[in-house]
């Protein structure tokens, strides 16, 4: 699994530095991933929107700017990684739509319309957090966990190799989960790849979701 740091972007560094002027020392971003999966790591953590109903404006303007600067830092990520990494237009489509919600709850904010401007924000958050590595491990063990379904109807007739195969990408499912349970999302996404690979090779006609850019 490959986590593929900032340190040569440039243009990173004045977000890491706005508040101060110094030369960032950490990266803001990552992009983590293994064999076609990938997922976004960002040094600033999303807001919790837990009660976002009853912010004042000083609240509002306060998680309006956490969002920013984590879209900042992930398109600034995303903007330097070759169009050939897998999973990447997913990516970029989330934080997309999480951007465009943003503004519209900053407009709405500016025009009297909290609820509105709530509810935009609310979005924006949730678009940004299927990119992280939690949101796309837990796709990805569903995934696997699809594919496992289908070789519970199918294993008993197959050959002694594919037997193996399947017996091989259950146990890899069960560390892709034990994996997520601890908090390893790299781990469980590699895990969970692999599990998904040898359980849907044997049992063909099993569904792969489209969300993730394959």
């Amino acid at each position: 699994m490959s986590r593929i740091p900032l340190r040569a972007a440039a243009s990173i560094a004045v977000l890491l530095a706005a508040a101060c002027g110094d030369a960032p020392t950490e990266p803001a971003a990552f992009i983590v991933a293994e064999h076609a999966r990938a997922a976004l790591e960002v040094s600033v953590p999303l807001p919790s929107l837990a009660g976002a109903e009853a912010m004042d404006e000083v609240a509002f303007r306060s998680v309006l700017g956490d969002l920013a600067l984590w879209l900042d830092a992930a398109e600034v990520r995303l903007a330097s990684e070759p169009s050939s990494l897998a999973g990447l237009p997913a990516l970029r489509a989330e934080v997309a739509a999480g951007r465009a919600s943003l503004e519209d709850a900053a407009r709405l904010e500016a025009a009297g319309e909290r609820g509105a401007a709530v509810a935009a924000l609310i979005a924006a958050r949730a678009h940004l957090m299927r990119t992280t590595g939690l949101a796309v491990a837990e796709r990805r063990i569903a995934a696997a966990a699809a594919a496992e379904a289908r070789c519970g109807r199918t294993d008993g007739s197959a050959g002694a190799g594919a037997i193996i195969a399947i017996d091989r990408g259950r146990r890899l499912l069960m560390h892709a989960r034990d994996a997520f349970a601890d908090g390893d999302f790299e781990r469980a996404l590699q895990r969970a790849h692999y599990a998904e690979a040898l359980l849907a090779g044997e049992c063909p006609g099993t569904e792969r979701p489209v969300e993730d850019g394959r």
